[in-house]
């Protein structure tokens, strides 16, 4: 490792299969363990690491050697600092402090600080019963992580207890000491052997994910004075049978029996209600609880509830919801998500649904928003719903979130073309069966790839920019109306459109970028506005595109002619159609530039000739790919300017003879990897680099004879 190196990264020795053994530099101070993205710091195989007396290490954060193999761990006098479980699953044998650190102690397998009062990290190589020492009065947070201990013994004194204190432990049953009053923060989280727990009557609150994912719990008695349970508390607790809500339950968080199928009792609490599966809170207007498990089940939400909560069917077995009145007012983030529901008749109240409400609903046919002014379909809202084909938006819809109909491929003409909609997201309609997309507004926000693959054959759109991949893959366009107020044509947008066969390009279009229209394989027709301002058309933007070969010009502003698009006076070449069956292009005598990518993938272009004197700038990437491309003759004593990558892909430009220009033009050419060889006027074998297959004609724009003779 590098001698001056501070600090370590997550990752970096991650699951490395053949690293065993690592000498950490003395000048590490900070070892950050572990991310989502990269894993533990020193996981894999590693089995040893040797750290000197002499270490400036100062802190470990988070599980560093999560996974890994060592047996053994020396802790500097520096190191004072190691938060979340540096060394989850490590069965250390042995743990030796540094004598000189002030801060942490050990007996060999058990961190301790704060003089010993605080239990800081406990070696995984414990298992069975562990007692806590009778001079300790606090756990640290998760310092039983991943212990696998089946049962605790603790002193007969108070005793803090801070969040995931026994999270992936081994433990069967705990009963908390009676001076509790809070279950911590996962304090139990993952715990798969748990069974029974005694909660003291002192305890007033459940945090979240307190005992999430304890599949074994049962049995559970809620204390007597509980006033609040956390999110997720008792998340995926499945042998959870009953709860009885003490009277002096005020509020629960949201999703904290997601899950489970059991039955609350709320009897003695007048703050919730159960009824027909159902968990109410806040006198029935907030449903936030459902546990159901009949796939039948038709459930009827009753007039006083307002708003669904987030998770409330997830995953559950129902088929359809119906509303007694018009009170609810919003559904939630993920409220039906992954659920068995066929039918939902939304009522005239609704105003808002949350992102992913009804994601992964496979079941569901149909969604109505009759009478409904809802302004806004979010994220993700009926993502992955294959089989919706009955739903029609709301004229009052202004705004469809990213992912909102992704792979809906059963809906078809959902009625956009009746809404005020101004925002659709990125991946809105993707795969899906969207049939038509007519807009009666100039969007003012159009995201990427927001149609691709989409089923659409008809759109109709205004907005200033067509985002990167928006239509990319519509196999079935035929009808495209680009409106005015297009700014710019993106790259991709309309690639692989394969029946596409002809559009207008609106006059307010600047820019086409790169493979906009690529493989259009129908198209044939192409028309330029009156008073159009195009001004570029990126690399490859036509490309595949086979039977174009000319655009149809309506703009005074420009010209086209011998298969170029160009500024009406003929000094700008903008783009030369690459499918153009033109074998040989005379470059204008007043041209002064030819636009970048202007000749990119002119597969039957076999000669560029450049008359005049006026020609300054050969753009970038200009005849990239020009495959048949074999003679360039440029006369120009103006040319200042030629662009990076102008003759990447023409291999017969580095032919004896296919270059002719001024002598001291031609480092300009060379600089741009055309070799010496291409300027030789006088080649072997007496070969033409442009052989005359027959007689052909050169198109002359102008009145300009032009003779070149090559020898080889």
């Amino acid at each position: 490792m590098p001698p001056r190196i501070t600090t370590i990264q997550p990752g970096v020795f991650n699951s490395n299969s053949k690293l065993s053994s690592l000498i950490l530099p003395n000048t590490v101070e900070v070892i950050i363990g572990w991310s989502s993205e990269d894993g533990a710091t020193f996981g894999g195989a590693l089995s040893e690491i040797i750290i000197s007396e002499d270490s400036m290490l100062k802190e470990i954060i988070s599980s560093a050697f999560y996974g890994s193999k060592i047996k053994s761990i020396f802790i500097p006098q520096y190191l004072a600092s190691m938060d979340s479980s540096p060394f989850l699953y490590c069965k250390l044998e042995n743990i030796i402090i540094d004598p000189r650190n002030q801060v942490l102690k050990t007996d060999g397998k058990t961190i301790y600080k704060d003089d010993n009062a605080t239990i800081y990290i406990v070696s995984a190589y414990f298992s069975g019963e562990y007692t806590v020492p009778s001079f300790v009065n606090k756990l640290f947070g998760a310092c039983f992580r991943g212990v696998p201990i089946t049962n605790i013994i603790f002193p007969n004194h108070s005793i803090e207890m801070n969040v995931f204190c026994f999270g992936e432990t081994n433990i069967v049953s705990f009963e908390f000491p009676s001076t509790s009053t809070k279950v911590p923060t996962c304090f139990f989280s993952d715990c798969y052997s748990l069974q029974f727990v005694k909660l003291s009557d002192n305890i007033t609150s459940i945090n979240q994910y307190a005992f999430n994912a304890c599949f074994n719990l049962r049995n559970l008695t809620l204390p007597s004075k509980l006033i609040s349970i956390g999110d997720y508390a008792f998340q995926t607790c499945s042998s959870l049978k009953k709860i009885i809500f003490p009277s002096t339950l005020r509020e629960i968080g949201q999703s904290v029996f997601m899950n489970c199928n059991l039955e609350i009792d709320t009897d003695s609490n007048d703050n919730f209600l159960y009824v027909n599966h159902m968990l109410f809170s806040n006198n029935k207007s907030f449903l936030t609880e459902s546990f159901g498990t009949d796939i039948n089940t038709v459930l009827t939400i009753p007039i006083e509830c307002v708003s669904i909560g987030k998770n409330t069917f997830w995953k559950k077995d129902l088929k359809k919801v119906t509303f007694a009145g018009s009170s609810v007012i919003s559904i939630n983030e993920t409220a039906f998500s992954h659920s068995k529901i066929v039918e939902i008749y939304f009522p005239s109240s609704l105003q808002t649904l949350g992102n992913g409400c009804f994601m992964s609903c496979s079941l569901l046919t149909t969604a109505s928003f009759s009478g409904t002014s809802i302004k806004s379909i979010p994220d993700d809202c009926f993502r992955d719903c294959t089989k919706l084909t009955d739903i029609v938006l709301p004229s009052s819809i202004t705004s469809i979130g990213s992912y909102s109909f992704y792979n809906c491929v059963s809906i078809g003409d959902i009625g956009i073309r009746d809404t005020q909609v101004s925002k659709i997201g990125r991946y809105s309609f993707s795969f899906s069966g969207l049939t038509t997309f007519e807009s009666s507004n100039c969007l003012s926000e159009l995201l990427l790839n927001s149609f691709e693959s989409s089923s659409v054959s008809r759109v109709s759109i205004c907005s200033n920019n067509i985002p990167d991949g928006c239509f990319h893959n519509c196999t079935n366009l035929i009808s495209l109306t680009l409106h005015e107020g297009i700014v710019t044509l993106s790259s991709t947008c309309f690639k692989g459109c394969t029946k596409l066969e002809s559009f207008t390009i609106p006059s307010t279009t600047t820019t086409i970028n790169s493979f906009a229209f690529q493989g259009c394989s129908s198209l044939s027709s192409v028309t330029l506005s009156q008073g159009s301002v195009l001004r570029e058309v990126f690399g490859g933007a036509f490309a595949d595109c086979d039977l174009l070969e000319s655009i149809i010009c309506n703009s005074a502003s420009h010209t086209f002619r011998n298969g170029a698009l160009m500024d009406a006076d003929e000094s700008n070449l903008i783009v030369f159609i690459p499918s153009s069956k033109i074998t040989t292009f005379i470059v204008p005598s007043t041209m002064k530039t030819i636009g970048q990518y202007a000749f990119m993938g002119s597969r039957n272009l076999i000669r560029v000739i450049c008359n005049g004197d006026t020609l300054t700038t050969i753009g970038f990437m200009s005849l990239t790919n020009c495959v048949s491309l074999s003679f360039l003759y440029v006369s120009s004593s103006s040319l200042t300017t030629i662009g990076d990558h102008a003759f990447d892909g023409c291999p017969k430009l580095h032919k004896c003879g296919s270059v002719q220009c001024m002598k001291n033009k031609r480092n300009m050419f060379i600089e741009k990897d055309i070799p010496s060889i291409s300027f030789t006027e006088v080649c072997s074998n007496y070969e033409l680099t442009c052989k005359m297959r027959g007689i052909y004609t050169f198109s002359f724009l102008q009145n300009t004879a032009v003779f070149i003779l090559m020898y080889l």
